[in-house]
């Protein structure tokens, strides 16, 4: 009994995440130029606002934490790598793919 009541949850849920998938992802967010991604849709422009003040809160944080500039700069470059990671990785996720 157990078991049929949680596959239709992950039923349902997995239909849920498809229509919501197709829904979401219909719309491109962000725009390939070069190697960098522009946003163009609203979404895209609040990933990349998230992302800036996620930069600015963690130079910040390690600003603080840090009697040095060289180690600030050492340690927030790492973090802004990851966030750039990140951010470029959802870019290109959402972006429209050249030539279709």
């Amino acid at each position: 009994m157990v078991t049929a009541a949680c596959h239709y949850y992950f039923t349902v849920y997995y239909h849920y995440l498809l229509n919501l998938n197709t829904c979401i992802m219909s719309l491109p967010w962000f725009k390939r130029i070069g190697i960098f991604f522009v946003p163009a849709a609203l979404m895209g422009w609040l990933i990349l606002l998230a992302s800036v003040a996620a930069a600015v809160y963690v130079f910040i944080a390690v600003d603080n934490l840090q009697h040095s500039v060289s180690d600030a700069l050492m340690n927030f470059v790492f973090h802004l790598l990851i966030i750039g990671a990140v951010y470029s990785l959802i870019a290109f996720m959402t972006s429209r793919v050249p030539g279709r």
